[in-house]
């Protein structure tokens, strides 16, 4: 069985890792990095926060309000885009990103990621 301590610092450790990646995500954002430049984990993570999930209405709808305020517009991303990326990085993507970058900032990689999400992962560079 896990320690109370072990337990601690593996949660303290995701935390961390979800602030980095919501941090990175923005950053490229802002800075209008291409999409196909983007590291695997950013960019799949950003893909999986943008498609719908299963069972789940309301994180679905923040999936859809997230494309909206990044493109203007609805991207439909299936999840099967994105692949091998823990479910909580683009959860909390999905959940704080709209509040950290403009209206809009996203339609520079629209393009990008309508392309990355109908391309199987497994083909992808």
């Amino acid at each position: 069985m896990i320690s109370d301590d072990a337990m601690r610092n593996t949660v303290e450790e995701h935390l961390d890792e979800q602030a980095e990646i919501l941090s990175s995500v923005r950053t490229l954002i802002e800075e209008r990095v291409p999409f196909d430049e983007w590291d695997p984990v950013e960019r799949n993570s950003l893909l999986l926060a943008l498609a719908p999930t299963d069972g789940n209405s309301f994180e679905t709808m923040k999936a859809s309000a997230l494309s909206r305020h990044l493109f203007r517009t609805d991207i439909e991303v299936s999840s099967e885009a994105a692949d091998g990326v823990r479910p909580d990085l683009a959860e909390r993507i999905r959940a704080d990103l709209a509040g950290l970058v403009r209206l809009g900032a996203g339609r520079h990689i629209a393009s990008a990621v309508i392309e990355a999400a109908s391309i199987p992962p497994r083909l992808r560079s």
